[in-house]
């Protein structure tokens, strides 16, 4: 048992570390939304998760009804919190006021034990939140350590940017209770705790069956119909359909405009190739590096579609808007092409006995 924890069995009197801080990274490559960009900023900088990340990260879901919705278009996940490289308890605010236990004291206990807290508050005192002062709002946030009388929270602040802050202990208090008088959509609280005995291998088959499912734009939550009814969403390459259609949408004023839309494209398209170079110097298949190479370019686009986007929302400008659906269309066209090449090489080599390296 390490010492913060025999502070922490010792008693609530006893003393706790003036400062406690667990490794999180703000430079891992998917960030978009905060569900799961957290569980991939605890896992990043650890190498040997990086089998089971790029084994996931690949399936894409879009709301039909993504105007009326949080989180319109995004990576699927059935259960985002679970992980082999994670020890995940999944608690609520209601199970927390059966202990009478404070928020603050919560938090600080459960960093100490090696948790990083995942949990809503209320951003009215959070600062560098855009509704900080301003008005109430539940949103999603890590506490990954604490110094100097403040926590260290991790997620977007005011101006866009996915980047550490810090938040004093009194405010964090009102924070955290003042959600039980105001609407609060997300009652979870999360525990992850980084599991340096996880284990993961690579498998090909299940590679396959996975590229085959994104690109044959498969309801992959059909597979989890045993613990809740399939979801209507366009799912996989099929994405790409849905997103011409909001854009086409938000040209004629029928949807607000969200940039989290272009933004899950880039990321996806950006982590095939980063999936792609792992496969190969884990796996060693020429297949792998010939297809990491245009996607290099489809990030390119990507990134412009972002850009461009961005700047349309923020100046109205119209002008180069017709190119985003010239650049998305150049991407689908071209994934297309690549993964029927790679899938049918992979084929192949699942067939037979596979040596990682």
């Amino acid at each position: 048992m390490s010492t913060a924890e025999n502070l922490i069995h010792n008693g609530t009197n006893a003393p706790v570390p003036e400062q406690w801080i667990l490794p999180i990274s703000t430079q891992a490559p998917i960030k978009g939304f905060h569900f799961y960009a957290f569980p991939m900023a605890i896992l990043w900088d650890h190498p040997e998760t990086h089998d089971w990340l790029f084994s996931n990260f690949l399936h894409l879901a879009f709301r039909k009804n993504y105007g009326s919705v949080p989180v319109p278009f995004a990576f699927y996940f059935d259960d985002y919190a679970s992980s082999p490289h994670l020890t995940t308890s999944k608690l609520s605010r209601e199970v927390l006021r059966l202990t009478r236990i404070d928020g603050v004291q919560f938090v600080q206990n459960a960093l100490l034990q090696g948790h990083h807290v995942y949990l809503n508050l209320n951003e009215y005192f959070v600062p560098h939140k855009a509704a900080h002062q301003v008005r109430n709002n539940s949103h999603d946030s890590l506490v990954y350590g604490y110094q100097d009388g403040h926590f260290l929270l991790l997620g977007y602040d005011k101006t866009g940017r996915f980047r550490s802050t810090e938040i004093a202990f009194a405010d964090f208090a009102q924070a955290y209770d003042t959600l039980d008088q105001m609407p609060n959509p997300c009652e979870q609280v999360i525990l992850y705790k980084y599991n340096p005995h996880g284990t993961y291998e690579l498998d090909l088959h299940f590679l396959v069956d996975t590229l085959e499912d994104y690109l044959d734009s498969v309801n992959i939550s059909h597979k989890f119909t045993m613990l809740h009814n399939a979801w209507d969403r366009s799912y996989g390459f099929g994405s790409h359909a849905t997103l011409l259609e909001f854009i086409e949408k938000c040209l004629r004023g029928e949807t607000y405009w969200d940039y989290r839309m272009v933004h899950t494209l880039y990321e996806h398209k950006n982590f095939m190739h980063l999936r792609l170079v792992h496969l190969h110097k884990k796996l060693g298949f020429a297949e792998f590096a010939t297809a990491a190479e245009p996607y290099q370019e489809m990030t390119r686009w990507a990134e412009m579609v972002r850009y461009i986007f961005l700047h349309w929302t923020k100046t109205e400008d119209r002008s180069n808007v017709h190119k985003m659906a010239e650049l998305i269309n150049k991407i689908a066209d071209l994934e297309w092409k690549v993964l029927h090449q790679l899938l049918q090489a992979l084929r192949v080599r699942s067939l037979k006995p596979v040596e990682v390296m």
